[in-house]
């Protein structure tokens, strides 16, 4: 009496390829590493969208149409920035990418080297930087050399969408995205001012509006 072939089990999807998989590697090892491969390769390509997806920690959303200003307000904007900030602490994949594009892009220190042909002003302007760029003197706070002040608002402007370096006297003041807002008389209607950034007829930026908080009221500075 002939042996009846093994079938297929009724089951769904993932058994049903576990099956076949082993049937494969019975009869054709070459064939099912091919197949392992590609599996891995298609894992791994599809878990590098997480942003396509709709889970518990994602919804996706409405595909409504109209131009990135017309979407984030100033909430929709905060919460953006609590969600990199909070990757940045929490996330050590998120957070080693930042560091390792700084280290490529800035490098570990911040080094001058002028090449003119006059030895020593040469000397003299290489000493004068290195004056100029420690924490004492490059930061109007005291707390930060100029390398640290480079990384500082490098790793905001990734992280917050906004930020800004401005001349305080001799110095350098930071200022924080959060600071950057539209006073409540420049919101609405004709404005062109969005999230503190005011822009011309032709969309660009010609002044921005920083807020300083003082005792709950709002007293805004152009910049």
């Amino acid at each position: 009496m002939a042996a009846t072939p093994e079938r297929p089990p009724h089951v769904a999807g993932t058994r049903l390829g576990r099956w076949l998989d082993r049937q494969i590697a019975t009869v054709s090892p070459g064939r099912a590493v091919d197949r392992a491969r590609s599996r891995a390769i298609l894992a791994v390509a599809q878990s590098g969208y997480p942003a396509t997806r709709s889970g518990r920690g994602r919804r996706i959303y409405s595909g409504r149409g109209g131009s990135g200003d017309a979407h984030l307000d100033a909430r929709t904007l905060g919460q953006l920035r609590e969600q990199c900030r909070a990757l940045d602490r929490q996330d050590p994949i998120f957070s080693g990418i930042l560091n390792r594009a700084l280290d490529n892009i800035l490098g570990p220190s911040l080094n001058f080297s002028p090449n003119t042909a006059d030895p020593a002003f040469n000397t003299a302007a290489k000493r004068y930087f290195q004056n100029r760029a420690t924490a004492h003197t490059a930061d109007i706070r005291g707390m930060s050399d100029l390398a640290d002040l480079f990384r500082k608002s490098l790793r905001a402007v990734w992280v917050d969408g906004d930020h800004l370096l401005g001349f305080a006297g001799d110095a350098i003041q930071q200022i924080e995205g959060d600071q950057i807002n539209t006073p409540a008389a420049k919101r609405g209607g004709d404005s062109r001012v969005l999230n503190g950034v005011e822009v011309n007829a032709h969309g660009r930026p010609v002044r921005f509006w920083i807020t300083s908080r003082n005792y709950g009221h709002e007293k805004y500075r152009t910049a």
